[in-house]
This record gives C-alpha cells, structure tokens and sequence, in this order.
C-alpha cells in the first residue's frame, strides 16, 4: 500500500475499533445494571444503535459523497466523532440512569459518523490512488475494518466486565 492509503486505513479502522468497543461494552454493562426483564431488550437496542444509521443513512451518504468536497466531508464526520467521544466519556463517569442514555447516545452518534464516513471512505480511493491500485485499496479497507471489529468487539467485552468491577 503506497503512503497516501495509510492515514485513511488508519481514520476508519480506529473509528470501527472504537465503535464496536462502546458497543460491546455497553452490552455487557447494560445487561448487568438494568432490570433483568429490560435486559435482553437493552442488549438488542445496542446492536439497533450502531445499525440502524446504516440501513437509513447509506443512500444518503453516497449522495453527499457524489456531491461534495470528500476531505472536506471526511474532516466534519472526524469532527463529530470527536463530539461523540466526549459524550461517551461522559456516560462512562456518570451514576444512575444517565450512563445508559449517554452511553446509547453516543453510541448512535457513532453510527451515523459511521454510515456516513462509509461512502466517503470509498469515495477518496480515486481521488488519491491510480485505478490499477484501487482493488488491493478496497481489499485493505475491508481487512482492517473487520480485523478493528473483531479486535473492538472482544476489548469492549473486556473493559465491560473492568467496568463492572
């Protein structure tokens, strides 16, 4: 992979680590600390969260990522993470109720980053790669995504269980 790939790969493999972190996380604390009628439903609102900004804001994306300045958009998504992590750092601190409304907020937030920065992570390969290079660019993406899901997937089943602790 040449140098221009690296800074992207590195953006949203640590935006996907992070978001499957809090997810993960918050399942495991939530199904400790609600009502074990509301558990099951809480766990399955979690994975909703960090899905459903997919499903509906896909489509929508790509348009933007057509239409407007790609870096220019990739930065403002960044942004937003930023907002979002300050609200799950907030959740995490908080007592009582508010950890799990903060903790899905923000959980939300990193969906919508997600389902947005999607379209555009694709939409730069172009813009800074020659087309020979764009299948093993596409490749890489794909492989670091996953491998920062599965890796934020078992940390945040981890840090859940320090949490609780």
């Amino acid at each position: 992979m040449g140098r221009s790939l690296w800074p992207l790969l590195v953006c949203q493999a640590s935006a996907a680590l992070g978001e499957n972190l809090l997810k993960s996380a918050l399942a495991i604390i939530l199904l400790y600390t609600l009502p074990a009628a509301w558990a099951g439903a809480g766990v399955a609102i979690v994975g909703a969260t960090l899905v459903l900004p997919f499903l509906f804001g896909s489509t929508f994306a790509g348009r933007l990522a057509e239409r407007c300045d790609r870096a220019r958009l990739a930065r403002h998504i960044k942004t937003a993470e930023l907002g979002c992590t300050v609200v799950a750092m907030t959740g995490l601190c908080a007592r009582g109720h508010a950890v799990a409304a903060l903790l899905y907020l923000a959980l939300l937030g990193y969906g919508v980053c997600a389902a947005l920065f999607g379209p555009v992570k694709y939409a730069l390969l172009p813009d800074h790669l020659p087309k020979p290079r764009l299948p093993a660019a596409n490749a890489a993406i794909e492989t670091t995504t996953f491998l920062a899901i599965l890796a934020g997937t078992f940390a945040g089943g981890l840090n859940g269980s320090a949490l609780l602790d």
